[in-house]
């Protein structure tokens, strides 16, 4: 139990990472990723994706630390809470950009145009969130 949530956390930055390469916006039959928007609009333009680009990769570097210490009985307590709160400001980014996203979505009533890349890349970010939330307060009480 006490590996499972830096493994957890892991797995939640690897698949918000993966959801920024797959469709964020569905027109018909053309699709544009989060990567394609930043690649073509720069970072000013598409902010949101970017936000979860850069949300999950702290993610991912600080949640393979906190997993292979975690792995070792004798890993401090105090390096994985570092690692974990880390990983909770990425998942705040990643979390941030699609909630902004997601807000001019439904206030411009467009709702139905967001891709699955769009979904995973927030699902995760929030999954990531939680993991990490609850990592810290495991690493507290042990």
């Amino acid at each position: 139990m006490k590996i499972m949530s830096p493994i957890i956390l892991l797995i939640c930055g690897v698949i918000a990472l993966v959801g920024v390469f797959l469709p964020w916006v569905i027109f018909g039959e053309m699709s544009i990723s989060g990567w394609e928007a930043i690649s073509d609009f720069g970072i000013e333009g598409a902010t949101e994706p970017f936000l979860v680009f850069i949300g999950s990769i702290l993610v991912l570097v600080s949640a393979l630390p906190a997993a292979i210490v975690s792995a070792n009985p004798e890993g401090s307590k105090k390096v994985v809470l570092s690692l974990c709160i880390l990983a909770s400001i990425g998942a705040v980014l990643g979390i941030g950009g699609p909630s902004r996203f997601l807000f001019d979505a439904i206030s411009n009533d467009v709702i139905e145009i967001l891709g699955y890349g769009f979904y995973m890349s927030y699902a995760a970010a929030v999954l990531a969130l939680i993991f990490s939330i609850t990592t810290i307060i495991y690493s507290q009480r042990a």
